[in-house]
């Protein structure tokens, strides 16, 4: 008996010798978790002599024997990974996501929020969705790819993009770069094609919808962008892409990183180069992008200087139209009449026609250049911008960053001096802009005789008079400033940040003669310069007007942060100082005498178009342009004060579930042209801007789901409208009176949803959903004041007063409800992808004057464009041979080749075909259409 119990004992023993022994595949992917960037060469290990190294693509396969280990994983640059594994069946996935060393100094010194800590609604931009999406579009357009947002590529130029979040134009939307603001000071807006090229240097971009946490004096309505570039905690690489586009575009780029060298130096390059035709007729674009970083460690301070631009000129498409112009079966479609209109195809570009120049010399040709396409709308621009950032780690609770930066913008943009109508076009839809060039060669007869300017103003009679001409509209800008964050760990939860931002802004913006389209000079009839007797203009000469705008910004803030297990929580306010001022080289030069300004310029005499100079006499002195003392009319500084409350909390209900809820009062500084208006006036009923908001969201999230869900309610009073009111003077109709309107109100209201799910371990799913009710809430019966504030009055003695009433009409301009999925699949390893991505406008509203809606149209919407989707298609493949890293990128857009509007403007009259200015419907609106399919091939070389 006990023979036997031995050897079933034995038997026994040697079945469990299998199990014991038994092994599995341990797998993953080493990635950045903030950019989503795929780590090489990374080190994996489980015990003391036990590890393993991931390949070039990130990647890792080991094996190991069932039991429970600590994985640790290390990569240079980054924290270390770690994590208990119990390994208990044949294969293991690990997620394998490296936070940077320098994560803590992005987070406050770039304004970077960590989405699953702070308590508002974040979206981020990943450096792999941005090389396999954004194929030589702006960066604007990825922002499609997150809820409550709405880009276009407005008239399809190259560069000409533009972005809403929550219904919120751009110009109120904050876009920094490494936390530096880039809006312009004057106006808020961004231009996207000053920023081609970043994405060559570009770690990560985030979008904190709504308020924010962001810890600058940034009054952001609808939200920030923030585009955060590479720096010294990055591995040394070399890379090379090529992109064709279709439609005759290419872009050849490098980018060279040295990572952290010897003596704890580091630096980056990166160069850019673009040309091609755009899809739309006309819109060429040719642009060089350059970038230079270094970066040095000096003891507990990291130095980092940097600076970048991207000199360009691109053809645009201004001018909207009507929808039949682009496709007749759409605007049947939509009940808009045909009749008379001729149709060019949805890439028509009425600005463009051919042109051949030349000479005329015994009144033959000679010199003949030949342009194949000529633009008369054309923008070049060049916005330099240069940073210097000084990170100091004072010591393990507390650091302080001081960034100084420095923008310089020179550029502008042209246009026909006589805005083209239907007479100046060939049959076939060109712009006959040769017609133009011969009558101003004198090749041709004009239709009119004008003065004979060479005889009135002893002209040569060899100099030809442009009857028709180019200009440009100019607006440099030298602009600076100070950015100084100091943060301090008071205590285990408890954070202080505090700090200061400082700008200084100088707009020059004029106009210039551009191209006399064959003639060699204009004779100024009006707009002239009151201070320059000479009306003869010629190429390079300044015309219709000349002056600077100067604003200084100067604020404060504050922020506590409490963070524990399961709860987060902040509360921050800033103050701020707004000053506004503007000098005018046109109006009449002054002198102050006994505490009067008194102008003095020159005066047309009648209408020979000759200026001669005016004489003002003040306690018996005469005063002439030639007195002694006079200067260009400038005014006075004037200044707002604002400030902003903001707070937020958030708690982790369980180890999956987060929830927040956060609020904030915005008082708005106006923007400058809200202030002083063109005679150099201070504008009547000056106010800031009141926003108020509150918002609340979870999130839940395990190894496979990640999702969020969002509602938020803004009101926004004081709205402004833009340059301000222009109505007739009952006292002189033939003069307008501008005022600022006040208590203009709106509200945006909204749930957005955002949802990714991992199916297996090679398919992804995501979805995402926004909609929202974004409507004005106000009308009222105005009164009227003059520039000197007095109250204007009709000519029978009553009030001068205007109403209108635009409660609850859709706010316009932006697609109030938004669907989209993409669905992606990893083969081969994970070297090859191929994913779809579906997005779905609707509710969306053509552009409007709301001081329109008077009488009947009391109330009324505006036209609401077609809802629209586009399906996308993206596939790549990487190969790895020796050292060097092979990705080759296919993306094709729009795949159903599906005509869609992307922006509307109602009741417009301005364009060739539309004369209805009340219809509020698809015959009265002029349009720009989105761009049919079309393709981009890549092949990026990675060293």
């Amino acid at each position: 008996m006990l023979k036997n119990k031995i050897t079933t004992l034995v038997i026994a023993l040697l079945a469990a010798v299998p199990a014991l022994s038994q092994s599995a595949s341990v797998k993953g992917t080493v990635i950045d978790a903030l950019t989503g960037e795929t780590l090489p060469l990374a080190v994996i290990s489980w015990s003391d002599t036990q590890s393993a190294t991931a390949d070039l693509d990130g990647n890792f396969s080991f094996k190991v024997d069932y039991g429970t280990y600590t994985f640790k994983v290390n990569s240079v640059g980054y924290n270390e990974w770690k994590q208990e594994v119990s390994v208990e069946k044949p294969e293991v996935l690990l997620e394998v996501q490296m936070t940077n060393k320098m994560l803590r100094e992005i987070i406050i010194t770039s304004d970077y929020a960590i989405g699953r800590d702070v308590p508002v609604a974040v979206s981020n931009i990943t450096l792999k969705q941005v090389e396999e999406e954004l194929a030589g579009r702006e960066v604007a357009t990825l922002a499609n790819n997150t809820p409550g947002a709405y880009a276009t590529r407005s008239g399809g130029g190259d560069g000409d993009a533009r972005v809403s979040i929550r219904g919120f134009s751009q110009n109120n939307v904050a876009v920094m770069l490494d936390g530096v603001p880039v809006n312009d000071m004057e106006n808020g807006w961004v231009y996207w094609s000053n920023w081609f090229g970043l994405d060559m240097v570009m770690q990560t971009t985030q979008i904190q919808r709504g308020l924010g946490a962001s810890k600058l004096v940034i009054p952001a309505v609808g939200g920030t962008m923030n585009i955060i570039t590479r720096g010294i905690e990055q591995e040394q690489k070399v890379r090379l892409r090529y992109d064709y586009l279709d439609g005759a575009f290419s872009r050849v780029s490098f980018g060279y990183n040295s990572g952290r060298l010897k003596g704890d130096w580091a630096w980056s390059l990166a160069g850019s180069y673009k040309k091609g035709d755009g899809w739309v007729d006309g819109t060429f674009t040719e642009g060089l992008f350059w970038y230079a970083k270094v970066e040095k460690i000096i003891g507990k301070h990291t130095l980092s200087l940097y600076g970048f631009g991207a000199p360009q000129e691109h053809g645009q498409r201004s001018r909207p139209d009507a929808i039949a112009l682009y496709d007749r079966e759409m605007a049947l479609e939509l009940g808009a009449d045909t009749t008379g209109v001729p149709t060019y195809g949805i890439g028509y570009n009425p600005h463009v026609g051919p042109l051949t120049e030349y000479d005329v010399v015994n009144n033959q040709r000679v010199g003949e250049t030949f342009t194949e396409r000529f633009n008369e709308r054309k923008n070049y621009y060049h916005k330099p911008q240069f940073s210097l950032k000084d990170v100091w780690n004072i010591d393990d609770f507390s650091f302080l960053s001081t960034t100084v930066y420095l923008s310089i913008g020179n550029g502008g943009g042209t246009r026909l001096d006589q805005f083209p109508q239907r007479s100046s076009y060939l049959p076939n839809g060109d712009l006959n802009v040769q017609a133009m060039y011969d009558v101003n060669s004198g090749l041709t007869p004009p239709l009119f005789s004008g003065p004979d300017y060479n005889i009135d103003y002893a002209i040569s009679p060899t100099d030809r008079y442009a009857f028709n001409y180019l200009k440009s509209s100019i607006n440099n800008h030298f602009w600076y400033g100070v950015i100084s964050n100091y943060s301090r760990q008071l205590s285990e939860n408890l954070d202080l940040a505090v700090g200061l931002d400082v700008r200084r802004y100088k707009g020059e913006h004029y106009r210039e003669l551009y191209n006399l389209l064959g003639a060699d000079y204009i004779v100024t009839q009006s707009n002239f310069d009151n201070n320059n007797p000479n009306l003869v203009k010629r190429p390079g000469d300044i015309i219709d007007y000349h002056n600077d705008a100067f604003v200084q910004w100067g604020g404060l803030f504050g922020q506590l942060e409490y963070k524990a297990k399961r709860w987060n929580a902040f509360g921050s306010l800033s103050v701020a100082r707004t000053g506004y001022k503007r000098k005018d080289y046109f109006l009449p030069k002054s002198i102050t005498v006994d505490g009067e300004e008194i102008a003095v310029g020159y005066e047309l005499l009648g209408d020979t178009h000759i200026l001669s100079p005016d004489t003002v006499y003040h306690s018996g002195q005469a005063y002439t342009p030639s007195t002694a003392g006079l200067d260009y009319q400038t005014t006075d500084w004037y200044w707002r004060n604002t400030f902003t409350i903001k707070s937020g909390v958030s708690h982790k209900i369980s180890d999956d579930w987060q929830a927040f809820v956060n609020a904030g009062y915005l008082d708005k500084a106006p923007l400058f042209n809200q202030v002083y208006n063109l005679q150099n006036q201070l504008q009547n009923n000056i106010e800031n801007e009141k926003i108020y908001s509150i918002e609340a969201g979870a999130a839940f999230h395990r190894k496979w789901i990640d999702s969020h869900i969002n509602v938020y309610h803004t009101t926004w009073k004081n709205k402004p409208y833009t340059n301000g009111l222009s109505v007739p003077n009952p006292q002189d109709p033939t003069e307008n009176i501008t005022t600022n309107i006040q208590g203009m109100g709106a509200r945006h209201m909204g749930v957005e949803v955002d949802m990714a799910i991992k199916i297996t371990e090679n398919f992804t799913w995501e979805g995402l959903v926004s909609v929202g009710d974004w409507i004005w809430t106000t009308g009222d019966t105005l009164d009227i004041f003059d520039d000197n504030g007095n109250q204007v009055f009709n000519l029978d003695g009553t009030p001068y007063q205007v109403s209108y009433d635009a409660k609850g009409v859709h706010v316009n301009d932006a697609a109030q409800i938004q669907l989209g999925t993409l669905l992606r699949y990893d083969f081969l390893k994970k070297k090859g992808y191929v994913k779809t991505r579906y997005t779905w406008f609707d509710k969306n509203y053509a552009q409007f004057d709301p001081f329109s809606l008077r009488g009947a149209n009391a109330g009324r919407d505006s036209w609401q464009m077609p809802a629209y989707g586009q399906l996308e298609l993206h596939a790549g493949y990487r190969v790895t041979v020796k050292k060097l890293l092979f990705d080759f990128r296919a993306s094709v857009f729009n795949v159903l080749g599906s005509h869609f509007i992307t922006d509307a403007y109602n009741n417009d009259t301005n364009g060739l075909y539309n004369v209805d200015d009340s219809g509020f419907d698809a015959a009265s609106a002029t349009v720009h259409f989105g761009q049919p399919r079309w393709f981009n091939v890549s092949t990026t070389i990675t060293y």
